[in-house]
């Protein structure tokens, strides 16, 4: 029997049935897609200033979570208390803050890496933001190309894809070759504004926007029916909570988490 390649651990706190979402204020959520409801984890508590960016979770159950001041932090999702510097080095190849989630390198490879692209604040052109992953051993930064966003998140999929949720307005979902940061698909999300603050994930073949864009510190869920589960030949746009108890700048979901309805 092959032994498999970065298993999915089992852990009090579950990677595959729910969407970890951070705050603003450095709290850690987990919003749960089937029945809308919140639930805090606990602050993510690393002795830093509590201001938070973007967030990624991996497989082994660790939120990476992105401060505002590009410092990187791993935090145990079953123990927020547990906070470790992993060694990331900030201003890598001259970037700042940025999107990102962790993506499996394959549909077959599910080991994953971190994804990132840069937030510039170029909304958008041609190759205008600098797409990338960091090693996941010497946790250096790997330019792949440039993608067409520069105020975007990323997420990513255990099957290997990679996207972006671009704004401001019209904002956009973008799958893009994660080799090159090229866009492959836009998909239009009319009526979705980016606000105050914004992150995305995938869950269950759906996407999930996460927008205060109100800014008035609490966050919408808008849902995407983007595998068209119902069976009515339309990618459904519709918001499904209209205050979330928390603003959420970053969402991650575990490359554990189903890539088709459960």
């Amino acid at each position: 029997m092959v032994e498999e390649k970065c298993p999915c651990p089992d852990l009090e706190v579950p990677l595959d049935d729910g969407i970890f979402v951070l705050s603003k204020t450095a709290q850690l959520w987990k919003y749960f897609p089937q029945t809308h409801d919140f639930e805090l984890l606990g602050p993510a508590d690393c002795g830093l200033a509590p201001s938070t960016f973007s967030m990624g979770v991996d497989r082994e159950g660790f939120a990476w979570v992105q401060y505002s001041d590009m410092k990187l932090r791993k935090i145990d999702v079953t123990d927020t208390t547990q906070c470790s510097d992993p060694g990331f080095t900030p201003l890598q190849n001259g970037i700042e803050n940025f999107g990102m989630a962790f993506v499996s390198n394959s549909a077959d490879d599910k080991c994953d890496r971190i994804y990132g692209n840069h937030y510039n604040g170029v909304a958008n052109g041609d190759m205008v933001s600098e797409f990338f992953s960091v090693d996941p051993e010497t946790l250096a930064v790997v330019p792949h190309g440039l993608s067409d966003y520069g105020l975007a998140e990323v997420t990513g999929t255990g099957d290997g894809r990679a996207f972006l949720f671009a704004g401001p307005d019209p904002s956009v979902l973008v799958e893009v070759d994660k080799a090159t940061g090229a866009t492959i698909e836009v998909t239009p999300l009319p009526g979705v504004k980016t606000g105050g603050g914004f992150a995305f994930a995938f869950f269950g073949g759906d996407f999930y926007f996460f927008t205060d864009k109100e800014s008035d510190s609490t966050s919408e869920v808008t849902h995407l029916d983007y595998d068209d589960s119902d069976g009515n030949g339309v990618q459904d746009l519709k918001v499904v909570v209209e205050d979330a108890p928390l603003r959420i700048v970053g969402a991650g979901v575990s490359t554990c988490a189903p890539l088709i309805p459960q």
